[in-house]
């Protein structure tokens, strides 16, 4: 078949991209991934910018089932968690939850993700902001 369907978010992201990672003006980042014997990877990463510098430590990891998780604490003090895994083909369930200064739980997101050549479909749900969005994309006699 001919080219797959590009999600509506990715359309300008290689400019994007080009713009903001790969030239990053005034900072100074470090960065360094290692994976341990059991199959977890940390990703420490430092960033100088001006006076303040900030920091974030992420581990990641990928369930013998598939289910991959990550959780990332920053020096700001939040913890966020994201769990992902196929809920069926083509169909991807993402689960983000984060802690705030204030709160226990300050954010906490579901997104559905479902992909096939001709056709892109995302569905999202923020519980606390209490908002539902939708988007698709597709092509046509490509």
């Amino acid at each position: 078949m001919g080219k797959s369907a590009t999600p509506f978010k990715d359309i300008g992201k290689s400019c994007s991209d080009l713009l903001s990672k790969d030239f990053k003006v005034g900072k100074n980042t470090v960065e360094v991934k290692t994976k341990t014997a059991n199959g977890v990877i940390f990703t420490p990463l430092a960033t100088k910018s001006g006076d303040s510098v900030s920091g974030s430590l992420a581990a990641k990891y990928l369930f013998p089932f598939g289910v991959s998780a990550e959780t990332t604490l920053t020096t700001a003090g939040t913890l966020a968690t994201q769990l992902e895994g196929a809920v069926a083909k083509g169909m991807i369930l993402t689960v983000d939850a984060e802690t705030g200064k204030s709160a226990a739980l300050a954010s906490g997101k579901a997104t559905l993700d479902y992909k096939k050549d001709m056709m892109t479909c995302k569905g999202s749900y923020d519980y606390y902001k209490g908002e539902a969005a939708a988007a698709a994309s597709g092509t046509y006699g490509a």
